[in-house]
């Protein structure tokens, strides 16, 4: 399908009209993204082992391959077109699982604006608010977010460096030493737990055949990878920098962060940087529901399953919010899911199509 028209923001051509519901490289790109950076804006430090130290920055480089390394079978799976998608009970399981990440993802989003927006208010009012919009985001269609991504990807990277541009001024060097007293395993610890805590390579699997004909699916994917990695690795920095020793007994270091940037009138960022990561959390969870109805197979439409899939996240958000806290059931209830999903199931898939298409080949 050819590429309809579109706009630029920052010099970037962001597509805005093109056939069967395609989007171009550069929105997969801002939505696998921003779905990652949600990991480091707010609850990184409750999933985190040992002290926050410049150690950190190492659990970021491991998280970082092995992220490339868990995405090996997915990868292989978009590019012999074998995706798992196709069959109709993995289809619901993986319409389970994005159903899941969207109820734990928005259980986070609540503790946070509870704790640090309004303590009186009920965390599930705001679990209430943020899935109504996400629903309604995923009603938009996919080519709506697309290009909503597109524009708060822009901003998004705009705020980071305007956080990160006013605490040059407060940063010390000599904060950053020593490196820390983290043990090998806790580094490795911690970099399994942010390779592991977030949806991109399951997304991806949803998504790749939606890019249009000619986009670099592929390299909006690692291209994504590398800038989020380097992103935390500039926001753990600077952390660390600025804070000091304080930074490792904060909930959500990164907010205070953004709390400290001020220059002259601009005295603090903190609303700013609220403001923008509450659109980064609406287009992941709007992005989990989208592709929770499109994997969903039966009937009962498109709308439905949409409208399904948000108050079953809705009851999943309000479970974790009773049951657990943010802190415990994070690296818990996260990791092995994300194995299945996004490294086993592909896995044993693409080994399924091979010897299936062997056996083929052999009886012709």
């Amino acid at each position: 399908p050819a590429a309809g028209c579109g706009y630029r923001i920052c010099g970037v051509r962001i597509l805005t009209s093109v056939n069967n519901s395609k989007i171009s490289s550069f929105s997969l790109f801002a939505m696998l993204y921003i779905s990652r950076l949600v990991v480091s804006l707010t609850h990184v430090q409750s999933i985190m082992a040992g002290k926050l130290s410049t150690q950190m920055l190492m659990s970021v480089g491991v998280a970082l391959v092995l992220s490339l390394l868990f995405a090996v079978p997915a990868l292989l799976c978009v590019q012999r077109e074998c995706s798992p998608l196709a069959h109709r009970t993995m289809g619901t399981l993986y319409a389970c699982n994005f159903i899941f990440l969207a109820g734990i993802n928005v259980s986070r989003f609540a503790y946070f604006a509870s704790a640090r927006l309004n303590p009186e208010a009920k965390s599930w009012g705001f679990a209430l608010l943020i899935l109504l919009f996400a629903v309604y985001g995923a009603l938009v269609g996919l080519q709506g977010l697309s290009r909503f991504s597109g524009f708060a990807f822009c901003l998004i990277v705009l705020v980071v460096a305007v956080v990160l541009g006013f605490n040059v001024q407060h940063f010390q060097w000599f904060s950053l030493f020593p490196p820390g007293s983290n043990t090998v395993g806790e580094v490795v610890r911690n970099g399994v737990v942010l390779s592991a805590n977030t949806a991109e390579i399951t997304i991806f699997l949803v998504l790749a055949d939606r890019v249009v004909i000619g986009g670099r699916r592929f390299g909006a994917f690692y291209g994504a990878m590398g800038c989020l990695y380097l992103t935390t690795s500039l926001l753990f920095l600077f952390a660390i920098g600025v804070m000091g020793d304080a930074a490792g007994l904060q909930a959500f270091p990164i907010y205070t962060l953004s709390q400290l940037a001020g220059s002259g009138s601009m005295v603090r960022m903190d609303a700013l940087y609220t403001g923008f990561w509450i659109f980064a959390i609406f287009i992941k969870a709007a992005l989990l529901i989208y592709c929770a109805a499109v994997t969903l197979p039966g009937s009962g439409g498109y709308k439905g399953k949409c409208l399904g899939a948000g108050l079953a996240a809705f009851a999943v958000s309000c479970a974790l919010g009773r049951l657990m806290t943010v802190g415990q059931h994070s690296p818990l209830i996260t990791v092995v899911p994300f194995a299945v999903f996004s490294s086993l199931i592909p896995l044993v898939w693409l080994l399924g199509h091979r010897k299936a298409r062997g056996t083929n080949e052999t009886n012709n």
